[in-house]
């Protein structure tokens, strides 16, 4: 037997070995992991908010709580159609190697997990969702890689909670792994990206692709555009119905441009807009290179949504952000106009986007206008960090508020680890800077929304203490900031002693980040109770156990977890 066959391994057996090693160098260092997590929360008030007793509710509590997905890339591997696949005149392979560095879509070690990273990020939603529910999921677009109908079936399909028999034809013919899948248990809505409706996400000129395409022996029907790809989510079995498409304004529905907003309770409004509406009516198709563009339609109504609602805080949706990714040769509305005009509305506190699969948080601010706004770019599910952004809007009652985000990585290893070792995976540029992912972000509350606030008051109906709320994400965390320690606040009689402060500081910050630490608070605060109860009226035994915390406080206070 020779040597090298009896050593040989496939390139998906190779993969999914360095994805195990990657994983556990990544991962097998607890300090590592600990001074990573333990990162507190940013406070950020670069807009220069203060508090104003003329707009104070005199309520603190949530507003809103969401999860943010974007850039999930579902990839059908094996399909003619994808530029790694392509051979002249149906015959000749292509080398196309030599795009990538200008289409980074082409190939991608983790592309056959994308099914399988879409679903662990599912299940990751639904597990902080137990934890503090959320009002729904949005995910800003990008859901397929090559804008085939078969891919954004599937994302679809996972999204529902179940998996096709041609998902499972792609499955056996190793185009792409499988999954079990979990189905979100809350509302999702969709957003649309230029890889939804762009072939490769970059040409969207169709007589070209219809006469390209076919010299390499692949079929065109296969392909998404912008109808066939919103109508594909009238498929879908889960909440909403049609996934916020209803929601279209009466001239966007009747020619489907892809743009809506929705309410989801009396205090904010969410605007979704169609940056990648590259076939606007009653213009040619514009090419825009993957970059995004707004028309004036879209534009004017807009303007007349934030307007009409102006009682509530209004948060506007979009795959391309102005800040970074916009074309003004081709858009009808400048990247600067936009900006401006979402500057110029004290209720707009937050554009949110996608597209450049990095984690970027930057102030929108000028000169010559008050106020301004948050631009929150979130990184792609796709590419390594595959972490998704839970965004809590607070009213801290003092007439100032905060969008509170925090990043959560779904628990693949294997697939995190393939991610982690992807030649293109740029690792420190997509994870962004400190200030760009657990972060508070200072908004002001408009005199509107005070009304509004006042008109339909917390159920509680009371001023609730920042750190005696656990309703949502007050600590930057995404999991609440519930007080209950009860073993160890016992034991030093006070729930805002230090070293209390440390373990739960330890208990938000890494045990509620997996499904492990989170069966373990369960099971604590089962049996907890009984414990404290037994031992707050004995000095003796509260002595010992702060004695037994001691060692494990200690090397908390030492990974940055103390006050």
């Amino acid at each position: 037997m020779q040597f090298h066959k009896f050593f040989k391994v496939t390139r998906r057996t190779f993969l999914k070995l360095t994805g195990i090693s990657s994983a556990a160098i990544v991962f097998s260092n607890p300090a590592a992991i600990l001074a990573r997590a333990a990162g507190r929360a940013m406070i950020r008030n670069d807009l220069g908010v203060v508090p104003d007793n003329a707009n104070a509710t005199g309520y603190s509590f949530n507003l809103l709580n969401i999860a943010q997905v974007s850039d999930v890339h579902i990839v059908d591997d094996c399909n003619p159609l994808r530029f790694e696949n392509l051979k002249l005149c149906g015959k000749v392979p292509l080398n196309l190697s030599n795009l990538d560095n200008l289409i980074q879509s082409i190939s991608r070690d983790q592309d056959t997990y994308s099914a399988r990273i879409w679903n662990a990020t599912i299940s990751s939603i639904n597990q902080q969702h137990l934890l503090t529910p959320m009002d729904f999921v949005i995910s800003t677009g990008d859901h397929t890689d090559t804008g085939i109908e078969k891919e954004l079936s599937w994302y679809i399909e996972l999204a529902d909670g179940y998996k096709s028999d041609t998902f499972q034809i792609a499955v056996d013919e190793g185009c792409i792994e499988d999954v079990d899948p979990e189905g979100f248990n809350l509302p999702w809505y969709a957003v649309l990206g230029n890889h939804d409706i762009e072939y490769e996400g970059t040409a969207n000129n169709e007589i070209v692709v219809n006469a390209l395409v076919p010299l390499f022996g692949a079929e065109t029907e296969d392909l998404c555009d912008q109808d066939e790809a919103i109508e594909k989510y009238k498929t879908s079995t889960s909440d909403p119905w049609w996934h916020g498409f209803e929601h279209q304004p009466p001239q966007a529905y009747y020619q489907w441009q892809g743009y809506y907003s929705f309410d989801t309770n009396a205090y904010v409004h969410c605007i979704v807009l169609n940056t990648a509406n590259y076939n606007i009516e009653g213009s040619p198709p514009r090419e825009t290179f993957s970059l995004g563009i707004l028309d004036q339609n879209q534009y004017d109504w807009m303007v007349a949504d934030i307007e009409a609602n102006s009682d509530k805080l209004c948060l506007v949706f979009s795959h391309h952000s102005p800040v970074t990714s916009f074309l003004d040769a081709q858009s009808d509305i400048p990247a600067e106009q936009f900006m401006r005009t979402l500057c110029s509305y004290d209720n707009v506190i937050g554009h949110i986007t996608g597209h450049s699969h990095i984690n970027r948080i930057d102030p929108v601010m000028f000169d010559d206008i008050p106020g301004g706004y948050w631009d929150i770019n979130t990184c792609a599910i796709i590419e390594w960090p595959q972490e998704w952004r839970n965004i809590t809007l607070r009213d801290n009652g003092d007439g100032t508020g905060k969008i509170s985000c925090a990043m959560i990585q779904h628990d693949d290893q294997e697939s995190l680890g393939i991610a982690f070792s992807d030649e293109d995976a740029q690792h420190e540029m997509r994870e962004g800077q400190t200030k760009d992912r657990n972060v508070a972000l200072a908004f002001a509350i408009p005199a509107s929304v005070k009304e509004t606030i006042l008109a339909n008051p917390p159920e509680n109906g009371t001023v609730q203490p920042e750190e005696n709320n656990n309703s949502g994400a007050t600590n930057g965390s995404g999991s609440g900031s519930d007080s209950r320690c009860f073993i160890a606040t016992a034991a030093y009689g006070s729930p805002w002693a230090a070293d209390v402060m440390t373990l739960r500081r330890f208990r938000d910050r890494v045990l509620y980040r997996h499904l492990p630490g989170r069966l373990f608070i369960r099971t604590y605060y089962h049996f907890s109770p009984g414990i404290a109860g037994f031992i707050s009226s004995r000095p003796r035994l509260q002595s010992y156990v702060r004695y037994a915390l001691f060692p494990l406080i200690t090397v908390l206070n030492k990974c940055g977890f103390s006050i």
